[in-house]
């Protein structure tokens, strides 16, 4: 369908659709409103670990919808994080792709470590086996803060 087959719709809709749509087009919005600030500070830890300056613009799109899957597994694994913990997790996951870039032999790029970051879930689940299965994503947290 095109966007001027949409545009004859939308008058046709009825309240109740329209308020339908209307939600649909604000979780749309929030989804990826989590990706882009997943994505930016993605970005900045893989610049930070790498010494890299790779500028937010340079990323392509399908790295920044990457983030997204990121991003909801944290919040189905970690769920409550406060801005500082979720940063943690994220520095977490990132170190756990690069320590298995290492150990696979594949050079750590920004590259290769931002294209492996849809594999987090295996890499973490091979760290942690059996804590997000059994809901312990908070025993996690504990043992990075040091408790």
């Amino acid at each position: 369908m095109k966007n001027s087959d949409l545009l004859k719709i939308l008058p046709l809709l009825t309240e109740e659709q329209w308020a339908i749509t209307q939600s649909w087009a604000e979780r749309y919005k929030a989804e990826k409103l989590v990706e882009d600030e997943t994505a930016a500070a993605l970005l900045l830890i893989i610049n930070n670990a790498l010494g890299t300056k790779v500028p937010y613009k340079a990323l392509r799109r399908s790295w920044v919808e990457n983030a997204g899957q990121v991003a909801r597994f944290i919040e189905s694994t970690f769920p409550k994080l406060r801005k500082v913990q979720r940063q943690a997790v994220l520095g977490l996951c990132v170190s756990l792709i690069m320590n298995d870039l290492k150990g696979r032999g594949v050079p750590v790029t920004f590259g290769t470590t931002w294209v492996n970051m849809v594999r987090v879930p295996e890499v973490v689940e091979a760290a942690f086996p059996g804590y997000r299965a059994a809901g312990m994503g908070k025993m996690i947290l504990r043992a990075m803060q040091g408790k």
